[in-house]
């Protein structure tokens, strides 16, 4: 029961907030997105009062059930306890036996009580095991609709693996413990009355036995007259005996058949009362039930017809109620009255009885009044809240009317703001009326007791789709404000577009003096932010035209998409009809083809000028920095150029040229200094060839042709140059040191050949002088030492005239490479120059 109201109230409270979502901003959606939301919406109340009715009843059998339970327990406990005192009763009249005609007498009116106690809680247990069978068959019918709520609505997954509980058998047991109980209690009371009723049989037998006795006296009294005739002075004493024994028995006989019709009577009383009590029980049981099913089981709809008959069906409950008053009292009059006469146990049963009558009569006129006083004011309330509805729509539709009119729409600003004025202060007069509107819907939506308060809810969202439709004087106010503020902001910034566009106009174009290039980006700084600076301007013009634009379109195209009404007629045919009959009127505005607006162009042509005032002055702050960095590439490839034509002409000048030894070894020191300073500056001069070439790869989209060929030619002519001067330099370096290297070997061969020339007198001289000397005393030397002189003169004189030829061989030698090495300078420089202008004119096809 927890878990199905948790769930109905999970639903209504979507259900309240998706309606109050939409009442709240269904004005700022679009048309089509208003009607299609409307569409899901009257889909979702649907599907909502289809879920709502299911919840509801339900929550209704749930709530039945839960408050039928603890008085059917109630009931079956008091049952119980009743049966536990008669069981004990029984008990004590059992073990109370005696054969004393008075003690029978006694027995057998207590168990004549007993019996017509048990007889008469007979009905009792058949209302309790009725009301316990109906119960469980109610529970059996709740079941199988879970059944089928499962097999149909929920997945086949859900209804394979749901287990239900196993079902209890509780209230059938305790039924079928006190039937069983109840009826041993009957038989026993059976079988224990009939030794009582033979008991008193046996008593009215012992007095039949003394019927003689009775006739005896009968005789002894007519034996008494006679011997009062027969001896006149015993008459008196005899007939005053007679006399009062005969008193005596009419007086006990008029008594016994006084007390016998007083009892007839009674019984019949009681028996009328009886009948009387149980014709009114059975009627509260019904009436009970009935009403039970009006309190909880009625689906209270807060709508006009549906409480009319709710409150038809109280009155009918309520008169019948009070038509049975008159035997509720007359039959409590009548108890009350047997009640006097009656045994103190007996009377106290049928008070119990006649209070419980009572009280439940009293509980059951409570609950109808109470049900019919709350029907009641929910009519009125809802009558309230129906006729404050019906007040302010007969203004606030005439009004809406008015400003959706096309004369209205189509006025000029004045007009349009004198109507407005009038109208706001209508709207100002109303708001009170509308305020009390929503309060007495709220009320109802809050109220507890109600069970469907869908058509509040939806008079509600009429009212209040209706009411923002007046918001149409906002937004005629808002158009008329969007325009002055659109007109003026337009104005100041066409008039800056202008001016701003004529200094940039003025600009002179890109030098290529650095003094004048830097005052040129000095003018262009404070253009640029003047015109990043005006940016959120121009979104103020862009944000003023589009609200502008928007509230001109409004007027092109009628508000009333959405059917319009009153909302008391929500529910009826006629709401119907009428809704379907305007849907067709309704002008589709996705069926045309959107134009672009006059304020549209006014705001693109803005915008276009703006964006192209900002491009021109990024162009012009990139080709002024383009035009610097081309300067300063420019700059560098010329310095190095003059620093390469300087460098040029000293290594024209600096060229040893000296045939002396020592002064060319001196010029060449001299040259080498020329030569480590050219190779110092190749990798500076080979980067900056390598920036400026990778410069013109990035930006020669950028350059004009003109720099960029001249650039190209700049760099060529530094590559050439300088490479030619390296060859030169190099050329010089090698020239110069292999000369220097053959005037030292000159140098070194003529000392030799001269030292040789030297020694050839004293060389001769000694070989002579030795020849003369072996031939005037070789005779006193030994033969072999004489040999051995003569092979070493011979070999002297033999070595030294070879060391002379071949001496005089590598002088005529170095002599006739230095002639050679002069012929082929010239030639050398020649092919040089050659080879120079091939590869230039080889490197001029590869860049064309």
């Amino acid at each position: 029961m927890k878990t199905s109201k948790l769930t109905r109230t999970r639903s209504s409270k979507h259900y309240k907030m998706h309606n109050s979502l939409f009442r709240q901003h269904s004005q700022t959606l679009p048309s089509e997105d208003q009607n299609r939301i409307t569409e899901k919406l009257s889909e979702l109340r649907n599907r909502f009062d289809t879920v709502n009715i299911e919840s509801q009843s339900r929550t209704n059998k749930l709530k039945f059930a839960a408050e039928d339970l603890p008085k059917l327990e109630e009931e079956v406990d008091d049952f119980q306890e009743w049966l536990e005192r008669a069981e004990k009763s029984l008990d004590d009249i059992m073990r109370t036996r005696s054969s004393e005609a008075v003690a029978v007498r006694k027995q057998y009116n207590a168990m004549r009580n007993f019996t017509e106690d048990v007889i008469g809680h007979a009905a009792d247990l058949k209302f309790v095991v009725k009301g316990g069978q109906k119960y469980l068959d109610s529970a059996k019918v709740y079941r199988q609709d879970l059944q089928v709520f499962r097999e149909s609505a929920l997945p086949r997954q859900f209804a394979r693996s749901f287990n239900e509980d196993p079902e209890t058998n509780i209230i059938h047991a305790k039924l079928g413990d006190i039937s069983k109980r109840f009826e041993q209690l009957k038989a026993q009371g059976t079988e224990t009355n009939q030794p009582s009723k033979r008991g008193s049989r046996e008593t009215a037998e012992v007095l039949r036995d003394r019927w003689p006795c009775i006739s005896k006296t009968s005789r002894d009294e007519r034996r008494g007259r006679n011997l009062a005739d027969s001896k006149p002075d015993l008459q008196t004493d005899i007939n005053r005996t007679n006399g009062g024994i005969v008193d005596r028995y009419n007086n006990l006989d008029t008594l016994i058949n006084q007390r016998n019709q007083q009892l007839q009577s009674a019984l019949t009383q009681s028996q009328d009362i009886q009948d009387s009590l149980e014709s009114l029980i059975r009627w509260l049981d019904d009436t009970e039930r009935t009403v039970h099913k009006m309190e909880k089981g009625t689906v209270i709809v807060v709508k006009r017809d549906p409480l009319v008959e709710n409150l038809q069906e109280q009155k009918l409950i309520e008169d019948d109620i009070d038509g049975h008053r008159a035997a509720v009292e007359a039959v409590t009059r009548a108890a009350t009255e047997i009640m006097e006469s009656s045994e103190p146990k007996l009377a106290k049963t049928l008070k119990n009885k006649v209070d419980g009558l009572k009280t439940r009569y009293d509980r059951l006129t409570t609950s109808t009044q109470n049900h019919g006083k709350l029907i009641q004011g929910m009519t009125d309330r809802l009558t309230e809240f129906e006729q404050e509805v019906d007040a302010l729509e007969d203004w606030l539709l005439p009004t809406i009317d008015l400003l959706e009119s096309k004369e209205l729409t189509g006025s000029d600003l004045d007009t349009l703001e004198r109507k407005l004025k009038s109208t706001k202060q209508h709207v100002s007069d109303n708001k009170a009326r509308h305020k009390k509107v929503h309060q007495l819907g709220e009320n109802l939506l809050h109220d507890r007791k109600a069970s469907d308060s869908s058509y509040v809810s939806a008079v509600l969202t009429n009212v209040d789709m209706n009411w923002r439709t007046w918001k149409r004087a906002k937004q005629l106010d808002s158009k008329q404000r969007a325009a002055k503020k659109y007109a003026m902001s337009h104005k100041a910034t066409t008039q800056w577009l202008d001016g701003i566009e004529h200094k940039v106009n003025q600009l002179n174009k890109v030098s290529r003096d650095t003094t004048t290039l830097q005052t040129q980006v000095e003018e262009v700084k404070p253009l640029k932010s003047e015109v990043i600076a005006y940016k959120p301007k121009v979104g103020e013009v862009n944000k003023f035209g589009h609200s502008y634009d928007k509230l001109l379109k409004d007027d092109e195209y009628p508000i009333n998409v959405r059917p319009r009404y009153r909302s008391l007629q929500i529910g009826s045919s006629s709401l119907m009809d009428s809704s379907s009959s305007r849907a067709f009127d309704s002008i589709d505005s996705g069926s045309f083809t959107e134009e672009e607006s006059k304020i549209q162009k006014e705001l693109g042509s803005v915008n276009k000028r703006y964006e192209a005032l900002r491009i021109k002055l990024t162009d012009r702050d990139e080709e002024l920095e383009l035009a610097k960095l081309l300067h300063e590439r420019t700059s560098n490839v010329s310095g190095l150029m003059e620093w390469v034509t300087v460098t040029d002409a000293k290594v024209l000048r600096s060229t040893p040229k000296s045939s002396d030894v020592g002064e060319l070894n001196t010029e060449l020191e001299t040259y080498r200094i020329i030569h480590s300073d050219i190779d110092n500056n190749k990798t500076a001069i080979l980067d900056a060839i390598h920036a400026t070439e990778q410069f013109l790869r990035d930006k020669r989209q950028k350059l004009r042709p003109e720099q960029v060929t001249e650039l190209q030619k700049h760099l060529s002519d530094l590559r050439n140059q300088y490479e030619e001067l390296t060859r030169r330099s190099e050329t010089v370096c090698k020239e110069s040191e292999s000369r220097l290297h053959q005037l030292r070997l000159d140098n070194e061969e003529k000392s030799l050949h001269e030292d040789i020339l030297a020694h050839q007198g004293p060389v001769l001289e000694s070989v002579q002088e030795a020849n003369q000397l072996l031939r005037q005393k070789g005779d006193l030397l030994a033969a072999e030492d004489k040999n051995a002189m003569t092979d070493a003169l011979s070999n002297l004189k033999s070595r030294y005239e070879n060391l002379n030829v071949q001496s005089s061989g590598r002088v005529s030698n170095l002599r006739f490479a230095l002639d050679d090495l002069e012929k082929v300078e010239p030639e050398a420089e020649t092919l040089e120059k050659w080879l120079k202008d091939a590869e230039q004119k080889l490197e001029t096809s590869s860049g064309g």
